[in-house]
């Protein structure tokens, strides 16, 4: 009996010794997982800072894709406002358009208490109008009204007594009536009714406000179609990138010089004398012997200024050209039939032979 009380004490002490290794080895593991998260979170902070910038952006289009609808479906304005020194922007909509002109009304809709802007992103600037890198060649400087379209709304504005502000979308003439604060550097954009709103930029960064952007500066741009009222996130467009003309290309540098010279218009094509194209680097220089860029004959006036032998200085005149610019054919009949005797003639074709071919160029041969 004792003996198997001893043997059942040895037992339990084995049991508690594995149990207090196991319970080490456990504390071991968790030692080396907390240093390995220690050692891998300076990369997992980096990956989540570089992933608000574009989680920002893409917020923001769709904040600015639910504002549009809104418009539409409510047939009221609304709008986006950034307060000075405010990250996250404000909705607001125009309730009563008739009877209160102007005042704004924050929005109750879910989506717009959610977060738009992550940690330290803001919104530094927004630039009204469009692109230039996106605007046609053919665009002028008004080439949507807009000095006119200020212009009424400047007569107006000062027939019913009201100050007026800058706002994307919308002149309104009731904004004396808007009490709310405005960043000057962040426009309100407005979207009306039928989802439209003029062009703008908004350009994102990691910069605190007031700050300087430069293209040093990584930033995300946020563009807004002003013809569809929809947005698309890209790149930041650097000075560099205007200056490549496979980017974009300057207006100024496809119109013609005020003074222009009979250089800059000719278009040379140079043939060989089976009328083939040839080789602009392969064509010989001009002067004695040179072809035509035209024709690929023999130049009709060297670079000197002398004409090649034979050549008849009136053919060259144009006062001997007919009024309509056109070779006389008669003329060109003449010489045609002149060139075909003279060939004719130093063939080695029998006079039988020849005469048949006169005949069937002359129209008078059997058909």
């Amino acid at each position: 009996m004792a003996q198997r009380i001893r043997s059942s004490s040895r037992a339990r002490q084995g049991g508690l010794s594995r149990r207090a290794f196991t319970l080490l080895e456990i504390l071991i593991v968790l030692v080396l997982i907390t240093l390995m998260a220690a050692l891998a979170m300076p990369a997992l902070d980096s990956q989540l800072t570089a992933s608000e910038m574009p989680e920002s952006a893409a917020r923001m289009r769709d904040a600015l894709y639910m504002t549009r609808s809104a418009a539409m479906l409510e047939h009221r304005r609304h709008r986006i406002r950034f307060a000075p020194n405010e990250q996250q922007p404000y909705f607001e909509i125009e309730i009563d358009p008739i009877f209160q002109p102007g005042v704004w009304t924050p929005v109750a809709y879910p989506w717009a208490e959610e977060t738009i802007l992550l940690e330290d992103v803001q919104v530094s600037a927004i630039q009204p109008g469009r692109p230039i890198y996106l605007k046609p060649v053919s665009a002028t400087e008004d080439a949507e009204g807009k000095e006119s379209q200020e212009a009424a709304q400047e007569e107006l504005r000062l027939d019913v007594g009201v100050t007026d502000g800058q706002q994307i979308g919308s002149i309104s003439v009731a904004q004396g009536n808007d009490e709310a604060e405005f960043d000057p550097n962040r426009p309100p954009i407005v979207f009306e009714t039928d989802g439209s709103s003029d062009w703008a930029t908004i350009i994102l960064s990691q910069l605190e406000l007031g700050q300087a952007l430069d293209d040093e500066i990584h930033q995300l741009w946020i563009v807004l179609d002003g013809r569809t009222g929809l947005a698309t996130v890209r790149e930041q467009v650097t000075q560099e990138q205007l200056a490549d003309p496979d980017f974009y290309v300057q207006k100024e540098k496809l119109e013609l010089p005020e003074e222009v010279t009979p250089e800059d218009l000719t278009l040379q094509i140079a043939t060989d004398e089976s009328g083939n194209l040839m080789d602009p680097s392969m064509q010989p220089p001009q002067g004695d012997g040179a072809l035509d860029p035209l024709t690929g004959g023999a130049a009709a006036v060297p670079p000197d200024g002398q004409l090649p032998q034979g050549v008849d200085p009136s053919m060259l005149d144009p006062a001997n050209l007919p009024a309509n610019g056109q070779t006389d054919p008669n003329q060109a009949d003449a010489e045609a039939g002149d060139n075909l005797e003279e060939g004719l003639q130093n063939s080695d074709l029998t006079e039988e032979e020849r005469e048949k071919i006169r005949k069937a160029l002359s129209g008078g041969g059997s058909r």
